[in-house]
């Protein structure tokens, strides 16, 4: 998730309940319902595209995929108090109509909980905020699962000092892509699948992958 420009709501009044509470104890009865038994895969790299960078904002797609490359999810959500984003469609271009027919986040998160529920390794780009959404809105993460946040691996490699913060600057994903060449073919940023594979790509050359190993 790219960051956007912040913009506040207040908590709706469509339910007795703040709307985030009511969904999270939706989410919660249907991963209960549903017992999710796990996906097997111990690391993963996840991405999400949201309606924007508040506490207030939803979830318009997720991705999540392995180390190899694998798609373990990928869905756009249809949001449930949100009609409109303007700010963060700029960005990602996903607007109501792209989501209109998408699950809500409750019915997906029995899978969503399986997937990650003996994940040892999240990674991801500014994955923090990823990981936060997901919790915010009631699917379980590991608490003791390793954060590898490929943003900040990126930083010093890219060596744009930041005089202000005393430290070397993040920068877009985007940017980290082309500085590892990968090449983004038929797929754009700010798809949450296709940010997971630029991820991902970047992530193995940091680690020393193979210069030519793209997925």
């Amino acid at each position: 998730m790219e960051s956007v420009k912040r913009f506040n709501i207040c908590y709706y009044n469509w339910a007795k309940e703040p709307w985030e509470d009511s969904i999270d104890k939706l989410v919660r009865e249907k991963i209960k319902e549903l017992r999710p038994t796990g996906s097997g895969a111990t690391e993963v790299v996840i991405d999400v595209e949201t309606t924007g960078l508040e506490d207030t904002d939803e979830m318009l797609q997720i991705s999540i995929i392995d180390t190899e490359g694998n798609t373990l999810f990928n869905s756009y959500i249809r949001p449930v108090f949100h009609e409109s984003w303007p700010q963060a469609e700029e960005i990602n271009q996903i607007n109501i109509q792209t989501v209109k027919d998408a699950p809500e986040i409750q019915d997906v998160a029995g899978q969503l909980a399986a997937i990650l529920k003996d994940v040892k390794n999240i990674i991801g780009y500014d994955v923090a905020f990823d990981v936060d959404m997901l919790k915010r809105f009631g699917i379980p993460v590991n608490d003791e699962a390793e954060i590898t946040d490929v943003m900040k691996l990126f930083a010093p490699i890219y060596g744009e000092w930041s005089d202000k913060y005393g430290c070397f600057k993040w920068q877009k994903l985007t940017t980290c892509a082309a500085y590892f060449g990968f090449d983004w073919k038929n797929i754009k940023a700010h798809d949450s699948f296709a940010d997971c594979l630029a991820t991902l790509y970047c992530y193995k050359k940091l680690e020393g992958g193979n210069d030519n190993e793209q997925m």
